[in-house]
């Protein structure tokens, strides 16, 4: 579909691209917007604000961002209904939700500021990921897929997965999500449309408009993960796997097509992951405990 050209609403010197004119004057009152995340096909925006020093980031829905043709009312629902998710759960690779308010007819979300880049995009911030030492990844990925099991406690699982959601921190040797705006609470179904995300991460039964989805489900995302962060995250070959054998084993079982034949739950994938880790040792640089 054909969006046009889009109408362009500055704000403190940044553009904002959107599909009709909208009053961002609220935003004064969160600080100073120093970059805009534009629009996706969630319907949200995001904001980077700093007021007194301190930096936050800003979920905004009821915008109509360019290349966004939903229904601003619905993202607005789905952001209050995200709230529920990060009241369930607290992790340190989950961004906290600090506040969340009415402003206008849209809603807004508080966060942390991450200090960091997104896994992607563009390209060439996954490459800087993939260039890190093997240590710092392999560390990182364990705190995000035990922030997976800790959602999976609350019988949440990882919907709409989205790259440009995680947050490389390389100095904390951390990746962080910075918002679970489309996980799902069980019991739920894969959506009539399209399933949110980046396609890698989403199991085969999301592409089954109205299947009951489970712990499997988000099984498939850490595994999904594992070849992100140490090998070829879109064909899964061997050829740039940086890990053991035993630790390939543990992500190919994860991947699998049929649901009956991966780890029955995230936490079962994450203790047959860290015995891999445990056998594994770098070269000319063992892991430290």
């Amino acid at each position: 579909m054909n969006a046009g050209p889009p109408v362009t609403v500055p704000v403190d010197g940044q553009e904002v691209l959107l599909r009709e004119d909208y009053d961002f004057s609220w935003l004064a009152d969160f600080g100073r917007v120093f970059v805009v995340l534009q629009g996706s096909v969630s319907g949200c925006l995001g904001f980077g604000v700093e007021k007194d020093g301190a930096r936050h980031y800003l979920r905004h829905a009821g915008a109509l961002p360019h290349g966004f043709f939903g229904d601003p009312a619905v993202a607005v629902r789905e952001m209050r209904d995200a709230e529920a998710l990060y009241a369930r759960v607290r992790h340190p690779a989950l961004n906290p939700l600090l506040s969340a308010h009415d402003v206008g007819e849209g809603r807004v979300q508080v966060f942390p500021w991450l200090d960091g880049y997104p896994l992607s995009p563009p390209q060439e911030n996954y490459a800087r990921f993939r260039a890190l030492p093997l240590v710092h990844r392999l560390a990182a990925y364990d705190m995000l897929v035990d922030g997976l099991a800790a959602c999976e406690r609350e019988a949440i699982i990882p919907l709409g997965l989205g790259e440009s959601h995680l947050i490389v921190m390389d100095k904390q040797q951390r990746v962080a999500l910075s918002t679970v705006h489309r996980f799902r609470q069980l019991p739920c179904y894969s959506a009539p449309g399209r399933t949110p995300g980046t396609p890698w991460f989403r199991a085969p039964e999301c592409s089954q408009p109205g299947t009951a989805l489970d712990e499997t489900t988000a099984v498939y995302a850490a595994g999904a993960l594992a070849f992100a962060f140490l090998g070829d995250r879109i064909d899964h070959s061997d050829a740039l796997w940086e890990g053991s054998p035993a630790m390939l084993l543990a992500a190919r079982t994860a991947v699998a097509p049929q649901r009956g034949a991966r780890q029955p739950h995230v936490h079962a994938f994450l203790h047959q992951w860290r015995q891999a880790v445990a056998d594994f040792r770098l070269p000319n640089a063992p892991m430290q405990a």
